[in-house]
């Protein structure tokens, strides 16, 4: 198995990117990333689309949650990960999806529990 990670850790005060409609515009290089926002709270996992093309694509992760979160992508034999994130901390994750059907989800465990099994889940489809 393949790991790859990519991510960088933004401070609160450097929210200068807008999460909705992120998403790659037509004029854009065909080699660019797509941008997809992902926000995560207590007990869920929001991304900005559900669907996409394959490629580089780009995560723009939120926590809006009271606790440490991280998000994880995993399918296809491949995985990517942030590290944990504060409450109000952002991360950029980069992957190069193939198409196939992955599971994203928030991979801590802590004293509430895992966060997966409490309803920190998704699936993303590309094609």
């Amino acid at each position: 198995m393949r790991r790859l990670v990519a991510f960088s850790v933004l401070l609160p005060a450097t929210l200068a990117f807008a999460l909705p409609g992120c998403q790659r515009e037509a004029g854009q290089p065909a080699g660019a990333a797509a941008d997809v926002a992902a926000t995560l709270s207590e007990w869920r996992i929001e991304l900005g689309q559900d669907s996409l093309n394959a490629g580089r694509t780009r995560f723009l992760v939120r926590n809006e949650g009271q606790y440490r979160h991280a998000f994880e992508i995993e399918g296809g034999g491949e995985e990517w990960e942030t590290a944990e994130l504060a409450p109000g901390a952002d991360a950029t994750l980069e992957a190069e999806l193939r198409p196939g059907t992955y599971e994203v989800y928030c991979p801590v465990q802590d004293e509430r529990g895992n966060h997966e099994q409490l309803g920190m889940r998704a699936t993303l489809v590309v094609r």
